[in-house]
């Protein structure tokens, strides 16, 4: 017998693009930080898998910090984190 599952795939906005000057990228960073802080509350995951840090960082660590602070309803203690990491813009090693 095997269990149903669901999964969700979203696209989160990134904190900073390639190229973008840090100043502007503290507006674009706390703009995906919020948004990835509503993403876990609405969905409480057990799982995030992300690539890239420019999407994870903001969703791992709202994953990671809204159960400490008991924030959601009946929120996931622990939330598994896959980060895939990718070669695929890596031009020489």
């Amino acid at each position: 017998a095997s269990a149903s599952m669901k999964v969700d795939v979203i696209h989160v906005p990134r904190a900073r693009e390639v190229g973008q000057s840090y100043v502007s990228s503290v507006f674009t960073t706390l703009r995906a930080t919020l948004y990835s802080a509503s993403l876990v509350l609405r969905l409480e995951p057990n799982v995030v898998l992300a690539n890239g840090p420019g999407t994870c960082v903001p969703i791992v660590l709202a994953a990671m910090f809204l159960p400490v602070f008991g924030v959601g309803s009946g929120m996931h203690q622990t939330c598994a984190t896959i980060y895939i990491e990718s070669v695929a813009r890596v031009r020489t090693l």
